[in-house]
């Protein structure tokens, strides 16, 4: 209370100077400046016993909304704030499961590079393999024709040399030798 009064005091003596300064009849001590800051003082007086209640009531009732829209409105920041984590942490999931994804890919694609390979090496051996085989085979089977078309060759080849050369004496000493040669063995 003393405080209001105080107030009031210094409003009304700076409200006198400022009436006084304007060119206004009076100085702050006259009658009518007098009444003036009665009529003021009861004024403040007044509103101080009938509109107390009612200000501080909706003074109050700001004041409580006010801190309840802040609270409401803390509270959502909290909850975007407890949503924007929740999301991080989902994204940083997301991004090491892609890591592991990408690291597994890689993995896979150098096992099955690997085994492709692998399979390439066996599958160019057996394919030499079989083309030596191959080769082996078709070697022999031109050694074999090549002998066969030797042995009917000199076989043609001493017809000839004998037919040539064996006359009738030359076959007579034969069939003796033969004839001599059984009866040894015999």
């Amino acid at each position: 209370m003393f405080k209001f009064l105080s107030i009031t005091a210094g409003v009304i003596l700076s409200a006198g100077e400022a009436f006084a300064s304007s060119g206004g009849a009076g100085s702050l001590l006259s009658s009518e400046m007098l009444f003036k800051g009665i009529n003021f003082l009861i004024m403040l007086i007044l509103l101080h016993i009938f509109a107390k209640k009612p200000l501080s009531k909706m003074l109050s009732t700001m004041a409580k909304n006010a801190k309840a829209e802040f609270d409401e409105s803390r509270s959502k920041v909290d909850r975007i704030r407890e949503e924007l984590d929740e999301y991080n942490k989902k994204f940083e999931c997301l991004d090491q499961e892609l890591r592991e994804k990408r690291q597994k890919a890689q993995a896979d694609m150098e096992a099955e590079q690997a085994k492709i390979i692998e399979d390439a090496k066996l599958l160019a051996a057996n394919i030499e393999r079989q083309t030596e085989t191959q080769i082996d085979q078709e070697l022999s089977h031109a050694k074999k024709e090549i002998r066969v078309f030797l042995a009917d060759e000199a076989v043609r080849i001493a017809r000839e040399l004998t037919k040539a050369q064996m006359n009738a004496t030359r076959q007579k000493a034969l069939m003796e030798d033969y004839g001599k040669l059984l009866k040894k063995t015999g």
